[in-house]
C-alpha cells in the first residue's frame, strides 16, 4: 500500500518470501501437470467439463474481476493478495490437492484428466497475465514455458493481451454449491484430523467415512460418492441414515454433521494408493488395472 510508509524487518521480508514462494510452486505444479496438453486438440468444451473444473474456472472469473478494478483504482495492494488467496486456498489447498488423482493415475486422454488439464491451461495463461506487472521475470520465465506448449502464444507475456471475464464461466448457484461441499469437506478434515491424533489413520486415504443425513445437507447426501471420495481424498465415503458408524466419532456443533470414521477395508493399490478390497492378483484395484490394460492395448 503505497499510500502508507513502507515497513521493513526480517519478518516481512520473510513473509514475502514464504508468499512468492507459494505462488510459484502453484506455477510450478500447473506447468508440470500440463507437460502433455495440447491446448488446440485436447482442450475439453466448457460445456462437457467436470463440474469442479466449471467451479473453478467461475472462481477464476472473480479474480480476474478483482484484480483488473484493484489496479484501475491503483489499490495495488488488492491484486497481491487476492491472487495469492487464489493460489493458496483455492488451488493448492483444494482444487490441486484433490486433483492429483485424475491427473496422476487415470489414462492420458481420460476426460476427467483433460477436463482438469482444460481448467489448468485457463487458469496459468491468465494468472501469469494478471502476475505480469507483480513478478515480471517469473510471469516472464513460466510464460516461455507455456510458449513451449503452445508456440501461437504472443513472444512475451507483455505482448499478451489482459485476461478479460468471461461472463458464460460465471455462475453464481454453481459457486453456492460448491461452498456447501466446502463446508462438508472442512467438517469431514476435522474428523480425520482427530482420528489421525488418536492413531487409527496416517495419510487421508486409509480412511473410511461415514456420514449420517440430515435435512439440512440432503442436497450433499444425493450427490455421488465417488465426488465425495475425490474431495475428501479418502478411500471410501457414504452417507448413511441413523447412525454413522466408526472406530471415531466427531461431532461438529457448527454444521450438526456426526461423522464416522475407520480404517479402510482391504489392501492399498501401489498405484492410486487407494484401499480395495477387490485387488488383482498383480496387488491393483480394478480402475488401475483398466487403465494398465487400456494403455497396454494402445500400445500394441
Amino acid at each position: 500500500d503505497y499510500r502508507n510508509d513502507v515497513r521493513i524487518s526480517d519478518t516481512i521480508l520473510n513473509n514475502l518470501i514464504e508468499s512468492y514462494r507459494r505462488v510459484r510452486n502453484t506455477i510450478r505444479f500447473m506447468l508440470g501437470n500440463l507437460f502433455d496438453f495440447d491446448p488446440k486438440a485436447d482442450s475439453v468444451p466448457v460445456c462437457d467439463m467436470e463440474e469442479i473444473d466449471r467451479w473453478v474456472l467461475c472462481r477464476l472469473q472473480r479474480v480476474i474481476d478483482r484484480v483488473t478494478r484493484g489496479f484501475e483504482d491503483y489499490e495495488f495492494h488488492v491484486p497481491t493478495f487476492t491472487i495469492h488467496q487464489f493460489c493458496v486456498n483455492d488451488l493448492s489447498a483444494f482444487y490441486l490437492d484433490v486433483s492429483k488423482d485424475r491427473l496422476y493415475v487415470n489414462a492420458p486422454c481420460d476426460r476427467s484428466r483433460r477436463s482438469c488439464q482444460t481448467a489448468l491451461w485457463a487458469i496459468l495463461r491468465s494468472l501469469l497475465e494478471m502476475l505480469a506487472p507483480i513478478l515480471s521475470f517469473t510471469a516472464e520465465e513460466a510464460w516461455q514455458c507455456l510458449r513451449g506448449i503452445d508456440g501461437s502464444l504472443p513472444e512475451s507475456v507483455f505482448l499478451s493481451l489482459w485476461p478479460e471475464i468471461d461472463r458464460e464461466l460465471e455462475d453464481p448457484s454453481l459457486e453456492e454449491k460448491w461452498q456447501r461441499i466446502l463446508t462438508v469437506r472442512g467438517t469431514v478434515s476435522k474428523a480425520l484430523e482427530e482420528a489421525r491424533s488418536k492413531g487409527l489413520i496416517g495419510q487421508s486415504l486409509e480412511a473410511s467415512v461415514s456420514v449420517e443425513r440430515t435435512e439440512k445437507f440432503e442436497d450433499m447426501a444425493s450427490l455421488d460418492g465417488a465426488l465425495w471420495e475425490m474431495v475428501c481424498i479418502v478411500s471410501r465415503f457414504e452417507w448413511v441414515e441413523g447412525t454413522a458408524a466408526g472406530d471415531v466419532i466427531s461431532r461438529d456443533e457448527d454444521t450438526g454433521l456426526v461423522i464416522g470414521v475407520s480404517r479402510a477395508p482391504g489392501d492399498k493399490c501401489p498405484r492410486c494408493w487407494k484401499y480395495s478390497t477387490r485387488l488383482s492378483h498383480e496387488g491393483l484395484c480394478p480402475r488401475c488395472e483398466a487403465v494398465l490394460e487400456s494403455l497396454s492395448s494402445s500400445r500394441a
